[in-house]
């Protein structure tokens, strides 16, 4: 069970805490009822009213019951927390170093709903679960305590309660697949809600588009809401059971027993109380139980993005790939053979290939990608920056052949401005960046009127699509990689600022010995590039001087 192996990670000396004050709240909660019924017992003897020493011992009992069962809960809820913290991390964690491939195949809706929506459930619904453990402390003295007192209604309810669980267990297994199926709903309602909130300009302007993706949305609620629908009432099912249950055994206790056990009818005031007392946490339990099921199931999804996600490389892997990065920095050639890559349909029938190609990168060149929309350079440059596993090829650096775990190495040479780019408004890992050298920049990219650095970020991302390209630039240029790529950047410039960007910026970056790769239709600076790299249909036809390749 997910849930419990997810307990399971806790220091064992927390456990035992929580475990200890959980069951002094059970011994407690039984003395605190055992004083009740021996109290009551008594004056319904006519014996004696309850003495200043019951009195006395029942308030310790009281507050050992207040102090122990707060502790335990509060404790609990605190652990469980630390716990989701974890998972949530080693998830996002598993996430951040994952393929970009892996990434794209899963669903955006899906990540949201499984990475932020799912453990928010369980911290929701852990409060209710740690009561019901506490419950089912108090209800094992319980039994105890009915045990000691009348054996024969001990075996009767022990009976009352195997059927109780056979009931559930037969509900449970139609809540499972259906509370499953809930979940997949919600992601699919958040894919929708993504489209409405990333969609908007497109929808606005179209009222059909707008109305379709409304329409679907609904679909896609109502699908959703039958299948909550569905789950509560296998609930209310389970709540139902608990509340005959409770009416059936006392019914037994009180009308049947008495007839069939001898002397049973001088403990049936006790046993009623103690019955009523028992069966409130086994109500609960029972009730508790789908909440604890949708616990187990949120986890389990957790484990199974997890598992799509791939494994996370060691300590010592990441070292190395650090360690590579830096030794990289000061490469002079970066050779790649035969390399090639396919996407693949959910069918997984091949969709698109790129390759097999040689490409060589020499330090301190200007290479422009060029082709037709769909001839591969972006693809292209998801191989060259090692986002993409080549499916064949060789990759080498100063001719060193790159193996699985030298690519973060490799990784670490580019600055990447993709056509799909996205904008941080921090400069995250750069701490020590300074605000004047960034101020100059943003005055050079022209937008020192529009946005301001400070406290470690970015005044405003509301900006036109050309303004936050050049703000993605000024991140670029302010991590200063040996490698700059840049996939169509100046499409949404203007002419004005695509002259700077050709003639101006990339000089300097040359000047500087970087190296540039930009994929691009601005055939009037071809001239401008070292070497063009022509592509179509996912093939390398040609590969000439950036002069040779001037359209005149």
């Amino acid at each position: 069970m997910q849930l419990y192996s997810l307990i399971r990670q806790a220091s064992p000396r927390v456990l035992r805490q929580i475990l200890s004050m959980s069951v002094i709240s059970g011994v407690a909660s039984v003395a605190l009822l055992a004083m009740v019924n021996q109290a009551s017992g008594r004056m319904g003897a006519q014996l004696q009213h309850p003495s200043l020493s019951s009195l006395i011992l029942y308030c310790i009992a009281f507050f050992v019951f207040f102090v122990a069962d707060r502790y335990a809960l509060s404790r609990s809820a605190t652990l469980m927390e630390d716990l989701l913290k974890r998972r949530r991390l080693r998830v996002v964690d598993r996430l951040r170093r994952a393929d970009l491939s892996v990434i794209e195949r899963i669903d955006r809706g899906e990540l949201y709903t499984k990475v932020s929506q799912e453990p928010n459930q369980i911290s929701q619904t852990f409060q209710y679960i740690v009561n019901a453990m506490q419950q089912v402390v108090m209800l094992v003295f319980c039994l105890t305590y009915i045990a000691w007192v009348s054996l024969a209604a001990f075996i009767v309810i022990m009976g009352a309660a195997a059927v109780l669980v056979s009931v559930y267990q037969r509900l449970r297994r139609r809540l499972d697949p259906a509370m499953g199926e809930v979940m997949m709903s919600e992601a699919e309602v958040v894919h929708n809600l993504d489209d409405v909130i990333d969609g908007f300009k497109e929808i606005r302007i179209n009222s059909r588009k707008n109305d379709g993706l409304f329409q679907n949305l609904e679909s896609v609620s109502e699908m959703s809401r039958k299948q909550k629908v569905s789950v509560a009432e296998i609930s209310v099912i389970v709540m139902t059971y608990g509340n005959l249950f409770l009416y059936a055994l006392l019914g037994a206790v009180v009308f049947v027993l008495p007839h069939y056990v001898a002397g049973f009818s001088g403990t049936v005031t006790k046993m009623t109380a103690v019955t009523l007392f028992a069966v409130g946490p086994l109500t609960y339990v029972v009730t508790v139980a789908p909440l604890m099921a949708r616990a187990n199931l949120c986890l389990q999804n957790l484990s199974d993005l997890e598992e799509r996600l791939g494994v996370i490389p060691d300590a010592h892997s990441l070292e190395r790939a650090r360690e590579y990065g830096q030794r990289f920095s000061e490469f002079c050639s970066i050779d790649f053979a035969g390399i090639s890559y396919t996407y693949h349909e959910e069918n997984g029938m091949p969709s698109f290939s790129l390759g097999p190609l040689d490409v060589s990168i020499k330090r301190g060149e200007v290479i422009f990608l060029v082709g037709g929309n769909g001839s591969g350079k972006s693809t292209l440059l998801r191989l060259l920056t090692g986002l993409y596993a080549c499916d064949t090829g060789t990759v080498k650096i100063d001719g060193l052949l790159l193996e699985p775990e030298t690519r973060g190495g490799q990784r670490e040479l580019y600055s990447c401005i993709f056509a799909d780019f996205h904008l941080f408004d921090r400069l995250y890992g750069m701490s020590d960046v300074e605000v004047p050298r960034v101020t100059d920049i943003l005055k050079k990219m022209q937008l020192d009127r529009k946005v301001t650095f400070q406290d470690g970020r970015f005044s405003t991302l509301n900006l036109s699509t050309g303004q936050r390209k050049r703000l993605a630039l000024v991140e670029a240029l302010l991590e200063d990689k040996p490698i700059h790529v840049f996939d169509e950047w100046a499409a949404d410039q203007d002419v004005h600022f695509r002259r700077i960007f050709y003639e101006e910026i990339l000089s300097e970056l040359k000047a500087a010995g970087k190296t540039i790769i930009a994929a691009t239709h601005d055939d009037r600076y071809w001239h401008l590039a070292d070497r063009l790299i022509r592509l179509d249909a996912g093939l390398l036809v040609d590969e000439v001087s950036g002069e040779k390749g001037t359209v005149q």
